[in-house]
């Protein structure tokens, strides 16, 4: 693969996009809080994300498919811990919205461990986002 500008922007372009949500993702994992967030955005975006991946296949182009395919995953669990604690307040248990997934009771466990090793490893301060 050559490296041209055009290149480089598009991957640039298609990294930040994939990565943009990580930071409200921790927040709300570690806060256990996402009063705040529009789940109709996230479904919006989600379904557009959904349609770049299928653009991508038409075209035959791993770069959008894996790039949409990426933003989506990380957008999926924004979505998913968005709407477990969306009625949540901070330090309170986990609502009855978590009754509808007992399956995945082990991998959100384990999603929190992960997320609050990640933000304290990048020392993250949440007044510096959102």
């Amino acid at each position: 693969m050559q490296f041209n500008l055009v290149t480089v922007i598009g991957i640039l372009a298609s990294v930040l996009t994939g990565i943009c949500n990580i930071p409200q993702l921790i927040k709300i994992v570690k806060e256990k809080n996402a009063t705040s967030i529009s789940i109709k955005m996230i479904v919006i975006l989600m379904i557009g994300l959904a349609f770049w991946v299928f653009y991508g296949l038409l075209l035959k182009n791993i770069k959008i498919i894996i790039s949409n395919a990426f933003a989506a995953l990380v957008n999926g669990l924004l979505l998913l811990f968005a709407s477990i604690y969306k009625n949540q307040s901070k330090g309170r248990e986990l609502g009855p919205n978590l009754k509808l997934l007992p399956p995945f009771k082990g991998l959100l466990d384990k999603w929190e461990k992960l997320a609050t090793f990640v933000s304290s490893t990048i020392k993250y301060k949440p007044s510096l986002v959102g």
